[in-house]
C-alpha cells in the first residue's frame, strides 16, 4: 500500500480512501447503535470472556453460561482482553475495526496491482465497494441485535488468509490460520475450505499438475480434519465426555416434531439462496464461466453449510439461527470473498468494450447491486439498513422517553468499574464496564452481585438470596434496587434516595 502512495497512483488512493471511509461509517454506526442500547445478549458473553482472564477469572468464564469453554472454543476472544478491559464493549468494536483496516491495507494492493487494465481495476472497485463494504458486508459487520459474535472475525481473517496463500507469505498464512482455529471449533472448516479452494484454483488455471493438486489437497485436507476433530474432542473433554452443543444439536434434530422438517429446510435454504444471489451474479458479471470453478465453490461450500446447519439445530425449529444468522453466514461470506478475489487474480474477464462503456456498466450494475442487496436484506433477513446505517445518527436516545432508564443510568455513573451488578438485560449497555450478571442466571456469576436492579422485564427472575446479607432496598416508581446494605451510598450519590 505504501508503494501505491509513493507512486501517487490517484485512482488507487481514491478507491482505498473510499473503502476506508465506508469502514469508518460502519464503525461509527456501530458505536451509536451500542450507545443507544441496540445490542443485547451474546455481545456481553464475549465481552466477559475477553476481559475475564485479566481480572482473575478462569479462562473462558463469563456470567451467563459460566465456563464457556464447555460450549465453544472461543479463544480468539482472549486477544481482545486489553481492549475490553480498558474500554468495555467499545474495546471490542475498536478491535474489530482495526482488524478490518489491517485486512484492507493487506489485501487491497495485491488485487489492485494485479489489475493491469481499466476493466480489472473496475472489478477491484466493485469488489471493495459493492461486496466487501456493501450492504451485506454492513449487515455482517453490524450483527443486528447482538453486535458481536467472534465468528464475525472469520470475514477479515479468512480474506487475509486467502490472499496470503496467493502471495506465498507463509508467516501470514500460519498466523491467520491459527487465529481462525482459535476463533471457534468450526474455524478449521472455513480455513480448510479456503486453503483447498486456492489449491483447486491453481490446478484449474494450470499452475499445479493434477498429481500435485491431489497430493496437496489430501495432505492439507487430512491436517485440517485432524485439527477440527481435536477441537471437538477438546470440548467433549471439557464436558466430562459429553459432546456439548454438537450432541445437543443432533438430539434436538432427532426429537423434532413430524411435519417440521420440510418447512424448516425450505425456509433456511430459500433465505440463504436469496442472500447469495447477488454474489452468484457478481461472478457472472466478472465473466467467471468455467464450470469447474463453480463446482469447486459448491463443493467447498458444502462443509460450511453442514457445520452451520448442525450448529443451528440446537435452536430448532427457529430458522433465524440457522445458516443466514450472522455468526453462520460469516463463514459463507468469508469463503465467497476468497473465491471472488481469486477469480479477479486468476480468471475473471470483462464482457464489455470499449473502456468507457465498460466503466459505465460497472457503475450502473454496482448501483443496481447495492440496491438489490438492500432489498434482499429487508425481505430475507429482516434487516433495516436504513436505520442501522442512517437513522441511528439522528434518532433520540431511548432514555429520552424511558425516564426510568435515565434514572438507572445515574446509578451506573457512580458505580466503580467491575462492580458486581445485575441490571435488566436491555440495560446491559449502561453497565458494560461493570461486572454485569444476568438476573436469570445469577448462579453463573463468578461472584455474587452486590446490587440487583429490577424493572418489569426481569422481575420474574428476582432472587435476593444471591445478595450477601444484610440486604437493603430502594423502590422508585418503575425500578426496584436491592443491594448490600453498605452500598446504599451509591443510591444516595445518584440522587435515587435522600438517605
Amino acid at each position: 500500500m505504501i508503494e501505491l502512495f509513493r507512486k501517487k497512483d490517484i485512482p488507487a488512493i481514491l478507491l482505498f480512501v473510499i473503502a476506508v471511509l465506508l469502514l469508518v461509517w460502519f464503525f461509527t454506526a456501530k458505536l451509536l447503535i451500542f450507545y443507544k442500547l441496540g445490542y443485547q445478549s451474546d455481545l456481553y458473553s464475549h465481552l466477559g470472556i475477553a476481559r475475564g482472564w485479566l481480572t482473575g477469572r478462569p479462562v473462558g468464564h463469563e456470567n451467563q453460561y459460566g465456563d464457556h469453554t464447555r460450549l465453544h472454543n472461543y479463544y480468539f476472544d482472549l486477544l481482545m482482553g486489553p481492549f475490553a478491559l480498558w474500554w468495555g464493549a467499545y474495546g471490542i468494536f475498536i478491535f474489530q475495526f482495526i482488524v478490518y483496516l489491517i485486512t484492507l491495507w493487506y489485501t487491497f494492493p495485491v488485487l489492485y496491482k494485479a489489475a493491469s487494465t481499466i476493466h480489472k481495476k473496475a472489478m477491484v472497485a466493485f469488489f471493495y465497494i459493492v461486496i466487501f463494504c456493501g450492504p451485506i458486508g454492513f449487515f455482517l459487520y453490524d450483527n443486528p441485535h447482538y453486535g458481536f459474535h467472534v465468528e464475525m472475525m472469520y470475514i477479515p481473517l479468512g480474506f487475509m488468509f486467502a490472499i496470503s496463500l496467493y502471495k506465498k507469505q507463509t508467516w501470514v498464512s500460519v498466523l491467520t490460520g491459527i487465529l481462525m482455529v482459535s476463533t471457534k471449533e468450526d474455524g478449521p472448516v472455513i480455513a480448510a475450505c479456503i486453503h483447498l479452494m486456492y489449491l483447486t484454483l491453481e490446478w484449474i488455471t494450470g499452475k499445479l499438475a493434477t498429481r500435485q493438486w491431489l497430493a496437496r489437497c489430501t495432505l492439507w485436507g487430512l491436517l485440517w480434519v485432524a485439527v477440527f476433530i481435536a477441537g471437538l474432542l477438546y470440548i467433549k473433554a471439557r464436558n466430562g465426555g459429553n459432546g456439548g452443543r454438537v450432541e445437543a444439536s443432533f438430539e434436538t434434530f432427532y426429537n423434532r416434531r413430524p411435519g417440521e422438517t420440510a418447512t424448516y429446510f425450505s425456509t433456511v435454504f430459500r433465505h440463504w439462496f436469496m442472500l447469495q444471489l447477488p454474489l452468484f451474479c457478481t461472478l457472472l458479471f466478472f465473466r467467471v464461466v468455467n464450470w469447474r470453478i463453480w463446482a469447486a465453490w459448491l463443493a467447498f461450500s458444502l462443509p460450511v453449510i453442514a457445520v452451520n446447519l448442525i450448529s443451528g439445530f440446537v435452536y430448532w425449529p427457529h430458522t433465524f439461527f440457522s445458516i443466514t444468522w450472522v455468526p453462520r453466514f460469516s463463514l459463507t461470506f468469508a469463503l465467497y470473498l476468497s473465491l471472488l478475489s481469486y477469480c479477479i487474480l486468476f480468471v475473471s474477464r470483462n464482457w464489455f468494450r470499449p473502456k468507457g462503456f465498460s466503466v459505465l456498466m460497472f457503475l450502473l450494475v454496482g448501483a443496481l447491486f447495492l440496491r438489490w442487496q438492500y432489498t434482499l436484506l429487508q425481505v430475507y433477513a429482516g434487516y433495516a439498513l436504513h436505520y442501522s446505517g442512517k437513522l441511528v445518527y439522528t434518532d433520540p436516545h431511548p432514555d429520552d422517553y424511558y425516564k426510568h432508564w435515565a434514572e438507572v443510568k445515574r446509578v451506573r455513573d457512580v458505580l466503580p468499574d467491575n462492580y458486581p451488578v445485575s441490571p435488566p438485560n436491555q440495560l446491559f449497555g449502561y453497565f458494560h464496564k461493570q461486572d454485569y450478571i444476568w438476573t436469570g442466571a445469577l448462579h453463573g456469576g463468578y461472584v455474587k452481585p452486590r446490587m440487583i436492579i429490577i424493572d418489569e422485564t426481569n422481575a420474574q427472575h428476582l432472587d435476593i438470596r444471591y445478595l450477601r446479607p444484610p440486604v437493603d432496598s430502594v423502590i422508585t416508581e418503575k425500578v426496584k434496587y436491592y443491594f448490600v446494605a453498605e452500598d446504599r451510598h451509591y443510591l444516595i450519590e445518584a440522587g435515587i434516595t435522600e438517605r
